[in-house]
C-alpha cells in the first residue's frame, strides 16, 4: 500500500467512525474527499488538518492510522515509538535549550 492509499483509508476510517458523510465535511468538496479516500491524490498538511478538525478528531490520529496501515504496525507500539522520539527530539534540540527543556 502506498502512502496516498493509506492516508485515504485513514480518512475514510475516521469519517466513518464519527458517522459523517463526505458531503458533511466542512471546507472541502465531496469530490475532493472521495479522491483522497480512494488514494488518487496527495493531501497537503493544511487539508488533513482541516478535514480532521471538521471530524472533531486530532490530525495526528489520522496520521497514526495512516502509518499503522502503511507499516502494518500495532497502534500501541507505533505510539510508544512516536512518544519516545518526541521526548528525545525535544530534549536534545536547540529548541529544547531555548525553551528550557535542556540545561545548557
Amino acid at each position: 500500500m502506498d502512502i496516498d492509499k493509506a492516508l485515504g483509508s485513514a480518512l475514510r476510517q475516521a469519517r466513518m467512525y464519527v458517522g459523517r458523510s463526505q458531503e458533511s465535511i466542512e471546507g472541502v468538496s465531496r469530490t475532493y474527499i472521495s479522491v483522497l479516500e480512494l488514494g488518487k491524490k496527495s493531501a497537503r498538511v493544511e487539508k488533513v488538518d482541516a478535514i480532521a478538525r471538521s471530524l472533531k478528531i486530532h490530525p495526528l490520529t489520522v496520521l497514526a492510522l495512516t502509518y499503522a496501515d502503511l507499516e502494518a504496525s500495532n497502534i500501541d507500539e507505533l505510539l510508544s515509538k512516536v512518544k519516545t522520539e518526541l521526548i528525545d527530539i525535544r530534549a536534545n534540540s536547540d529548541a529544547g535549550k531555548k525553551y528550557g527543556y535542556l540545561k545548557e
